[in-house]
């Protein structure tokens, strides 16, 4: 980033800390090994906590598929679950395109969640199980 948005980035952090504010930031690395970054940043960005992200489990995707069926008070089948599991991206974007879909698919049918409906909302009708 550009030394000016780095001053902006630092103006920013440090009015913050001054009101007892939180900030999060995310990198797929670590506070001081950010190429590029000045070394003001960086202290700032180490006085936090740093914590590695990881991939979640397909128990926990399993969890926030369900829990976004639930939110649009769609029930989603297990086998639907384990379904997507093995087709789509894990990321959350992708998790709730689908479940959007899906509620879509179901309600213009007026259609319970099955597996064939899933495989249709998401144009995998041809998908091998």
């Amino acid at each position: 980033a550009s030394a000016s948005a780095q001053e902006k980035l630092h103006f920013i952090y440090n009015s913050l800390a001054a009101k007892k504010r939180r900030i999060a930031f995310a990198s797929s690395r670590s506070p001081d090994n950010l190429p590029g970054v000045a070394d003001f940043l960086v202290s700032r960005f180490q006085w936090g906590i740093a914590i590695p992200l990881r991939p979640i489990d397909d128990r926990a995707t399993a969890g926030i598929i369900k829990k976004l069926g639930e939110d649009l008070n769609l029930d989603v089948p297990d086998i639907a679950i384990a379904f997507l599991l093995n087709r789509i991206p894990r990321d959350f974007q992708s998790l709730h395109d689908a479940i959007d879909r899906i509620n879509r698919q179901s309600y213009q049918q007026k259609r319970k969640v099955t597996l064939a409906l899933v495989k249709e909302a998401l144009g995998l009708a041809s998908a091998l199980d």
